[in-house]
């Protein structure tokens, strides 16, 4: 693989080779996934050793997977697959500067 720009995870480590990201998720989080500040489109994702298509939904802040297995497919490790459009690059910071907030009174 080639060295990965993306860094920010509670529950992940990443890795990418060309446009593909991979997710190398360490803490199972079950069945939702999410990386935030993912600035490059993705195209698709699957898990790495099925092949499983996993659903995903991306906005400006967070790239969400959903529909994961309730446990991980591998031990100690399970890999997300993201295909993006281009090379994958994270703003760390957009929802510290972006996310709404209350007002406190």
């Amino acid at each position: 693989t080639d060295r990965c720009q993306l860094t920010r995870s509670r529950y992940a480590m990443f890795t990418r080779r060309g446009h593909t990201l991979f997710m190398n998720i360490y803490f199972w989080p079950g069945a939702t996934a999410a990386i935030c500040g993912l600035e490059t489109p993705v195209n698709s994702a699957r898990l790495l050793s099925t092949g499983q298509r996993v659903e995903f939904k991306q906005d400006r802040q967070r790239t969400v997977f959903t529909g994961l297995p309730a446990e991980p497919v591998d031990f100690p490790v399970t890999t997300i697959a993201i295909e993006c459009d281009g090379v994958p690059k994270q703003d760390q910071y957009i929802v510290r500067r972006e996310r709404e907030r209350p007002e406190i009174a």
